[in-house]
């Protein structure tokens, strides 16, 4: 059994016993004829017990289920315990499939001058087969009075933007937090995704404004 398994020194003891044994280590001795007629004739001459007593049966049969069963209820709570084990060493956290630095860009004319010299890095994590975009540090401006800051998903092929998808508005500019990807966008099926954060005025208008603060292509 491999080391990884993380077995207490109780449980390495009994995997070693139950790897150790054979069926015939779970077969009992029949004892001689003898035992047994010796004491039915002890119980007979016995002035205190039952005038009308059954025969002695030969238990040794019997007794052999029990202690298969026995054998077997260890081995189910070792492989019980162990499972508990995998699982434990198994959630480690959360998977991490690609990561981006997003930036402003001067020379790109759907950036508005707020987010100049402003950063943020994020990851694309996975959770119980879902999708997160963890904003692990930001350094970005406060939203102008009216407006929001909001970050987005964006899937290009062939150098042309497909889908825009947003993820939420930003709370916290300093800590914006964990924001989960809606299960229908599916990364693969774009040449990249981009993640971009942007101001967005309080106009209704559920679309990307057009004003990025900064922006950043998956690595993967």
């Amino acid at each position: 059994m491999s080391d990884d398994l993380h077995m207490s020194d109780s449980e390495a003891r009994v995997d070693a016993i139950l790897r150790s044994m054979s069926e015939p280590d779970l077969e009992l001795d029949t004892p001689p004829d003898s035992v047994w007629a010796g004491i039915e004739s002890s119980l007979k001459n016995d002035t205190t017990a039952d005038e009308s007593l059954a025969p002695v049966i030969d238990l040794s049969s019997r007794r052999r289920l029990p202690l298969l069963i026995g054998a077997v209820a260890a081995a189910l709570v070792l492989v019980a315990g162990l499972a508990v084990v995998l699982i434990s060493d198994d959630s480690t956290g959360p998977v991490e499939f690609a990561s981006a630095e997003l930036e402003f860009v001067p020379d790109d004319p759907a950036f508005v001058e707020l987010g100049a010299g402003r950063t943020a890095e994020v990851t694309l994590i996975g959770i119980d087969n879902a999708e997160s975009v963890r904003v692990d540090t930001a350094d970005l401006p406060v939203a102008p009075e009216g407006n929001d800051l909001e970050i987005w998903l964006i899937g290009v092929t062939d150098g042309e933007i497909e889908i825009i998808q947003t993820l939420g508005l930003v709370e916290n500019p300093s800590s914006p937090g964990t924001f989960a990807v809606p299960d229908d966008f599916d990364r693969s099926t774009y040449d990249a995704v981009a993640v971009d954060i942007s101001i967005e005025p309080h106009d209704g208008d559920e679309a990307h404004s057009g004003m990025s603060l900064v922006r950043g292509v998956l690595d993967a």
